[in-house]
């Protein structure tokens, strides 16, 4: 039995999720996590869940998301709204419509939970720099749940689950794209099982985390991201 015959399960999916940007206390590598909640749960304080929803969409870089169940194996992960103030997030990276993913995997049985699109950019970024190029990137969307410790929901008064999002962005080169190129339309292909037959049969996942994969590459072991972006995840 592959991972694609017990994607047929009931229907599981994130829900809405209101995404609150740590980057202040993130840098893609290491979190404050003491800063963070001590952050959190001074804003919490005292207010319902929707009270909480209402003042992180004010925040800037508030994103929102609707996972939905789209047929027996997927799930479709779309940003509905999205407030930012990030001259690069919103000049530079690629606009970001939605994901797919397996809904088996919506589990807390499950540590993580990957997705994956190749998307179009006017600009690139190379050392931190943003040049004027056409580029093809590849953004990796993955929500996780909270490590031990983490944020607990207790701590910052709110009653729903509380998960990490993360969006990595990393700028392909000619051979990158080459070695991913054969996924491209599978990663968004809403219309049948061809995305969950990919994963299930383990090529697609291995091209990028395999041994031989993208990050196997010496390229990627030095430089893993070209941008990142890092939420709190809270679920409505």
């Amino acid at each position: 039995m592959g991972i694609f015959d017990v994607f047929k399960t009931n229907e599981k999916t994130f829900g809405t999720l209101h995404c609150f940007d740590t980057r202040e206390w993130a840098n893609g590598y290491k979190t404050d996590t003491k800063g963070l909640v001590n952050f959190v749960k001074k804003q919490n304080k005292g207010k319902s869940n929707e009270e909480i929803f209402d003042l992180l969409a004010k925040r800037p870089g508030y994103r929102k998301f609707e996972d939905k169940n789209i047929n027996e194996s997927l799930n479709k992960i779309s940003c509905v709204k999205y407030f930012n103030q990030y001259s690069k997030d919103i000049d530079v990276l690629p606009k970001i419509d939605f994901f797919i993913h397996p809904k088996n995997f919506v589990d807390d049985v499950y540590d993580k939970v990957f997705a994956f699109r190749i998307l179009d950019s006017n600009f690139s970024i190379q050392n931190d720099k943003i040049i004027k190029s056409k580029t093809k990137f590849l953004v990796i969307l993955k929500i996780e749940n909270q490590p031990k410790p983490g944020i607990v929901k207790k701590d910052v008064n709110f009653d729903n689950k509380i998960r990490d999002l993360s969006f990595q962005y990393i700028v392909l080169d000619k051979l990158e794209y080459n070695l991913l190129k054969p996924y491209e339309k599978t990663f968004k292909n809403l219309k049948d099982e061809v995305y969950a037959k990919a994963w299930d049969k383990g090529e697609m996942y291995n091209t990028i985390f395999g041994e031989d994969g993208l990050f196997a590459t010496e390229k990627r072991k030095k430089y893993p991201i070209n941008y990142f972006q890092a939420y709190l995840a809270f679920e409505g």
